[in-house]
């Protein structure tokens, strides 16, 4: 479970466009590095596959959230074993927001 915030920035930019198919995805990664000689043949560049990830529709902030096992597994997530399911930590993380008319 978590809590995302926005800056006043982000805020603003928000409350001045269209939200009405907004949508915030929260993934989560193990905290250790992947197997970093496969990583940089596979690209993906020392960092594992999320193991959890989940969709929230038109998110109001502070979003308060929560993943739950099973249902927001990813198929990665889903191989790791019971002993590393039941190590846990806690990770900050910050957020960017992307303007879509710059695509």
């Amino acid at each position: 479970s978590g809590t995302v915030t926005l800056s006043a920035d982000a805020q603003q930019t928000i409350d001045q466009s269209s939200t009405s198919s907004a949508a915030l995805y929260v993934t989560c990664r193990p905290d250790k590095p992947d197997n970093v000689p496969a990583a940089i043949l596979s690209g993906t560049r020392g960092k594992p596959p999320p193991v959890l990830a989940a969709r929230f529709e038109n998110p109001t902030f502070p979003y308060e959230f929560e993943l739950l096992i099973p249902q927001n597994l990813t198929p990665e997530g889903a191989t790791v074993t019971s002993s590393e399911q039941s190590t846990s930590s806690t990770t900050t993380t910050s957020l960017s927001l992307v303007d879509p008319s710059s695509f």
